[in-house]
This record gives structure tokens, sequence and C-alpha cells, in this order.
């Protein structure tokens, strides 16, 4: 039988209207299912996890420097209070280059949306909340809204957030609570045995690292004339020892040292990044804080914010020494010890010792291995020092790491140069004795350089997330006591379904610490289930999934039409 034959035999089956609307709801149930039980898109509203997400916000560009930067809104209106789309209208937007600090004003900057993102849902049994994810969850204070934050608590641990990082212990099911109550002035909590401190994998490390400055950043006009100044300062007994980005011999913000002996570049905490005093506001030095560009609001916004010296940082850098035999090593002085990543003589080295030890104190080596700095061959390395870690990367490779392990008590310690129990004995019933800033040490950096005359490329400083003590807002049932978690006596205990969530951006976020009692049907819901603790916490019930992908960034303006900003697609950490 002829093709032609057997095609006139059996027609082409027609879809009856039955069958297609059968398949529309199949297409409707698939689509649910998986909205429901797979993956939901979220659009991020604020920007208390900013930079790592985006909230409405303001971008702006420096071409002096080719920092490009966000901001959070500063002009609100409406009912509700919302941001405007347009800001500066009335009174023109003053910000500042988060490298240089050269103020920019514009007027009518337009306002971004919020990134939106896709959200892995959790699957219980299948798929288990990991420390440090990004999260989404129904707000405990407000279940009609979804909160996105990063998991620090994990079920039947006991919490601490110490010196701006996170220390767990953990607590049998079914154990009594402690007999400690917001309000007193002991210090039992943190002296206790069993607190160890908690991590970030090296994955999330490259994610949260925050800027402080990049050298590659350094103005184009950068010179004599310039109101820029490098902030790292070079010192040696050799005369002219040190050539920082000339613009004529060197590349832009290449350093050279110019002498094979001995030689220091400073970290300079005291020299001014920018001020805003004539505008109400305040002067900011070149201490290494927990500063957010995005945080650059209106003076008198940011003279009421509180910013804590920050010691977790990151040192990277191309080396390039002219000869072998170049001995490279970057020393932190930070929490009352001298911390330093050396490469010299074939071997990379992490050590530390107090800073006030004597003399004949043997230092103490957390970690080594092989690495080699070639005379013509530029060498990248980074030196990490992040939640009581140390690491040496050369050339991309991870080659000498270490720990030391600290309890909370200790920390506070170091960090301060005052015991836990001293402190604790200013602690009035209302505040937060650990809020103050100017109790916590600033950190001190510098390289050294020695053996040969090399030339530094990309030399830049970035600092970790930093979770900020504070206390409650003056209303609410916990008004003016210790922030859940940052106090020995707001220490925070995870029931068996409990979790623990707060904002990257520290400074500005409404988070885990700061969530007074919950609404009264999820209160209820917790009581109902058992849970002792109820005040600062995520019930597994309110936990939706988490935050994987930003697959629709904000908007790119000023083209005939907006465009998603899709170079910022990226994969969440």
């Amino acid at each position: 039988m002829s093709t032609a034959n057997s095609q006139s035999q059996h027609p082409p089956h027609k879809e009856s209207v039955k069958e297609t609307l059968i398949s529309i709801l199949i297409a409707f149930v698939l689509a649910f299912v998986f909205r429901s039980f797979v993956v939901e898109a979220f659009i991020i509203p604020t920007g208390s996890m900013a930079p790592t997400l985006l909230g409405a916000h303001m971008r702006f560009g420096n071409p002096e420097t080719g920092a490009d930067w966000t901001v959070g809104p500063w002009n609100y209106g409406g009912r509700p209070v919302e941001p405007l789309s347009t800001q500066g209208s009335a009174n023109p937007i003053v910000v500042h280059d988060p490298v240089s600090g050269e103020p920019l004003t514009r007027k009518d900057v337009p306002l971004r949306s919020g990134d939106r993102i896709l959200v892995q849902k959790y699957l219980f049994g299948i798929r288990e909340p990991h420390r440090f994810d990004v999260v989404v969850f129904k707000n405990p204070s407000d279940p009609t809204q979804n909160y996105i934050k990063r998991l620090l608590g994990l079920p039947n641990e006991e919490l601490a957030l110490v010196d701006g990082d996170l220390f767990t212990r953990p607590v049998a099911p079914g154990t009594p609570p402690p007999a400690a109550e917001q309000g007193t002035t002991s210090a039992s909590r943190w002296l206790a045995d069993g607190w160890t401190i908690a991590r970030k994998d090296t994955r999330v490390m490259k994610a949260v690292w925050q800027e402080v400055f990049d050298a590659a950043k350094t103005p184009l006009s950068f010179g004599p004339s310039s109101s820029f100044k490098f902030p790292f300062v070079g010192a040696s007994e050799a005369k002219d020892a040190w050539t920082i980005s000339d613009n004529v011999a060197l590349p832009r913000g290449a350093v050279r040292c110019n002498t094979a002996k001995k030689a220091t570049l400073g970290w300079n905490n005291q020299q001014r990044l920018y001020s805003t005093q004539a505008m109400g506001g305040v002067d900011f030095d070149r201490t290494i804080v927990d500063r957010y560009a995005y945080n650059d609001l209106t003076p008198q916004q940011v003279a009421t914010m509180s910013f804590f010296p920050v010691s977790d940082v990151r040192v990277r850098a191309g080396v390039r020494p002219d000869q072998d035999g170049l001995s490279y090593r970057v020393i932190l002085q930070a929490r009352g010890h001298v911390f330093v990543g050396e490469v010299a003589g074939g071997m990379a080295t992490i050590t530390m010792r107090p800073q006030d030890a004597a003399a004949d104190t043997p230092t103490k080596v957390l970690g080594s291995g092989e690495a080699k700095l070639a005379g013509g061959v530029t060498t990248n390395i980074e030196f990490w020092h992040s939640d009581q870690s140390l690491k040496l990367f050369i050339g991309g490779r991870l080659i000498a790491e270490g720990t030391y392990d600290w309890t909370p008590a200790q920390r506070i310690q170091f960090a301060t140069g005052r015991s836990l129990e001293s402190l604790m004995e200013r602690q009035q019933k209302f505040g937060n004795v650990l809020a103050d800033p100017s109790i916590y040490r600033a950190a001190q950096l510098r390289l050294e350089l020695e053996g040969s005359t090399a030339t530094i490329y990309g030399l830049a400083v970035d600092r970790d997330l930093h979770y900020q003590p504070a206390k409650f807002p003056g209303i609410g049932d916990f008004a003016d006591l210790p922030a859940n978690a940052t106090n020995p006596n707001s220490t925070v205990r995870l029931g068996p379904d409990q979790f623990f969530c707060c904002g990257d951006n520290s400074p500005q976020s409404m988070d885990g610490r700061l969530w007074n009692r919950p609404d009264p049907w999820i209160e209820d819901l917790m009581k109902q289930r058992g849970m002792t603790n109820t005040v600062g916490v995520v019930s597994r019930d309110l936990m939706l999934g988490k935050a994987f992908f930003v697959y629709f960034p904000s908007l790119l303006q000023g083209g005939p039409a907006p465009v998603p900003d899709v170079g910022r697609m990226r994969f969440i950490q």
C-alpha cells in the first residue's frame, strides 16, 4: 500500500475542545505543583542582604576610578510609604566613591527594582537547611511577608554572636531552659564548656568578602595635586624605597619597592576617607570597620549608625620580584595577636603569636606548604583571616591553612583587652555593654618585603561579614534589652525544629537579633509543638526554601527601553 493511500485512510487526528481543556488543566496542575514543591520565584524588597542581594536601590559609577556600587533609597512617600521611583528630585543625592571617598552629587536618580531570585523549596527529609545558606521564610512577626536572610543557627544548639562571628554550642533535646534571663549581668552562659566557632567554607567566603580598597580603582587623576591619598604608606631605612602609582613609570594602582632591604607598606588607619560634617554627618577614616557603600544614606541617617572594627580581612596582590629570593609577608595585628602569612625560601607559612609576648616566646606555626616567588614572574597571593582561621592562596591554589580555637569569653578578652566578666559587671538592666564599638581594638595591617626589588599589582583589602551586637529598639516587650545572641544573657537556644537567621547587611537588617515576640498564632503554634523559646527564631513550619539563583537582576535604565542587567545574573552563595 502506498504512503499516499495510507495517509488517506488514516487522516490526522483533530483535538476536541475537551482534550484541549484537559491539556491546559494538566499544564496548570504541573505548574502549580512545581511552584508549590520545587522552585518558586521571589523579588527582594529591601537591602538587608545587600550587596549579596539587592532590594530597591540606586546605582552609581565613577569614571575616575571605575567603581560601580549601589546605595539604598533616600526618598520615600505615598501611602503606604514606599521609595520614590525617582530619587533626589527635591534635594540632590550626595554619595561617596567607596574606594576613593570622592563625593558624587546626582539629581533625578532612577530607582531600580530589587533582584528577582529562584528559590528551591525545602522537601524536609530529602533536603535539610544548611548553615550559611541564603534562605526564604515567612516572617514570624507577620506571616503574610516573606523574608530572605542567611541561615546561622540550626536546631538543638545555643548561639552567640561575638565580635562579629558566630559561635555555637550543642544542646541536648529536652534540656530545661537556662536560669539566666534578659537584663541580668551574669557572664556564665558564654563561660560554659562546648562552644566552637562556626566557620564559613571557602565557597561562601569568596562570595561574602566586602571590598574595602582596590588599588586597581586608583583615580585616573591621582598625583601630587590629587585629593586622593593612597591608603598604604611605605617605610624603610632605604631612601625613596617606595613608588606608588605615579602614572608614569607604573601601571595604574601599582606599587614599586625600590630596595632589597627590609621595607614595609602599612595600612593608614588615621587617613580620612571622607567627611559628611558639612551636611550634619560624621567624619570617616580608613579604619577597617563594617561600613557598607549601600548604607551611604542621608547624613542624618549615617550619623545615627555605629561602625565596629573588623579584624577578619583578606589581602590580595600580584607580586613580581625582579630576582629570586624575595620574602613577602602579610602581617595582621588583631585581637592582641600578630598573624603572619609569609612566602619565603620556597615555603609558605602561617604563624601567630601574642602581641605583647616576650622576645623569646616561640611563634606558633599554624600551617605551611611549598611555594616559590620566581624572579620576573607575577604571582597572585591571597592572605585570608576569617572565623578564627587563616589561609594562604598562591597562584589560586590553597597552599597553607590553619586555625585557632577560642571560646566566646576568650574572643572578647582578646578583641577588647578586657575580660568578659569585667565587662559584664558594667552591664545595666537596659542596653548592651558589648554594643559599644569603642571597646574593640582596630586591626593594624602591613606588608613587608625583603631580599629583592619588586612590583605589587592589584593590591586590595576586603573584610568579612560582621554581625553587629545591638539592643532592642525602645518599643515592645524587650525594649532596650540586649539583642538576641549578642550578649551572654540574650544567648539564643534553638529547639528541635527552630532556626536563627540574620542579614548580610547587619547594620541595616531587622533579623533574628531584633525580632520581638512573633505573631500570636505563630507563637501559639510553636508552644503547641513544645518550643520553649519563641523570640527571634524561625520554626520549621515557616521555612520555604534556599535561594539559589538571581534570574532577573534589576533593570538597566537609559536606553530606548529598560532591559534586565543580564551580566549580574548569578548563583547565590
